[in-house]
């Protein structure tokens, strides 16, 4: 499910039985509009079982800091309050559900 992420309640999401999938991003880029993309069909087809929050670079650069955010996309995927996977570039639909399946949260 999208989420907006917040300083508020990113630990709370940190602490959730699902995997959070942070999308940062950039207005600029080309690659992060086809990462998008599939990540809207993970929400589509994993709605309840995963959180995606995006995380655009230009209005935050503290979380882009923060995170060693150093080019665009990157997604971090975080379980259970750990860093489990951190994918810069596209990937697609596939490669990610391989990701997060590791994680045994997908049915």
């Amino acid at each position: 499910m999208k989420v907006t992420v917040t300083e508020k309640n990113f630990s709370d999401m940190l602490k959730s039985p699902q995997p959070l999938l942070l999308h940062f991003w950039s207005d600029f880029c080309g690659p992060c509009k086809v990462q998008s993309r599939v990540l809207e069909q993970i929400d589509e087809k994993y709605r309840d079982a995963v959180l995606i929050g995006d995380i655009n670079t230009q209005n935050h650069p503290d979380w882009t800091e923060a995170f060693g955010i150093r080019s665009t996309p990157t997604v971090l995927v975080f379980y259970k309050g750990n860093l489990s996977a951190r994918l810069t570039g596209v990937y697609s639909l596939t490669k990610i559900e391989e990701i997060i399946s590791k994680e045994e949260v997908l049915d």
